[in-house]
């Protein structure tokens, strides 16, 4: 799993399982602004994309170095 925290600079990955919505920002580039408590899982989080906040799971991002 991927440690992320707000501040962190993020790219979002093209992940078989997403949905359509979610694959419209793949090769895009995010900014985290929080964690997210669900009771689906404990690996979602808020990112900022073009404008929009959006919730993606761990696995659809990619920190950046």
């Amino acid at each position: 799993m991927n440690n992320f925290k707000p501040g962190d600079l993020v790219l979002i990955m093209d992940v078989p399982d997403q949905s359509r919505y979610i694959k419209s920002f793949a090769g895009k580039y995010g900014l985290v602004l929080e964690h997210v408590q669900t009771n689906s899982s404990k690996n979602i989080w808020n990112v900022l994309v073009q404008d929009t906040t959006v919730n993606f799971h761990s696995l659809d991002l990619k920190k950046i170095a």
